[in-house]
């Protein structure tokens, strides 16, 4: 948050009902967080990018939920900040290591909504995801 509120600072002060409430209480969130914190983090993210070559070097694709539920507009709206950190916990990674990523449709939910998988490589690995998103879309559909 602190380095999209860097970016984007002065056009909140100078337009503060430009942006809807919950947008600017997330970024205004990175006020909270020193150089020392942002160091920190960059030097985790190089930790966890390290880990992340290893799989690469064993596995051509990471199969994961695009998201591990889903909520109704009441349900986002009463908690939207909870509600898309839990969105995003299957995905939000694949930018911050890199990654590159297709997601599939995979059927419906017992109660009727969409549910889909989100296949991760390294990035430039656009063709090889294709491939296998194509493969297992095409199963997908055959089986339904």
């Amino acid at each position: 948050m602190a380095e999209r509120l860097a970016d984007l600072d002065e056009f909140l002060t100078n337009n503060p009902d430009s942006v809807l409430p919950i947008t600017k209480k997330i970024l205004q969130a990175g006020y909270a967080f020193s150089a020392a914190d942002a160091f920190r983090a960059q030097h985790r993210l190089q930790e966890l990018r390290r880990q992340a070559d290893e799989i690469w070097q064993k596995a051509d694709v990471l199969v994961l939920p695009t998201i591990g539920t889903t909520y109704t507009h009441a349900e986002i709206a009463a908690d939207p900040i909870g509600r898309n950190l839990n969105l995003g916990r299957y995905t939000q990674f694949a930018n911050l290591l890199d990654m590159a990523a297709v997601t599939v449709p995979n059927g419906f939910t017992a109660d009727g909504r969409p549910a889909s998988l989100t296949l991760f490589g390294p990035a430039f690995s656009d063709e090889t995801l294709i491939r296998h998103a194509q493969t297992l879309h095409a199963e997908t559909r055959g089986a339904n």
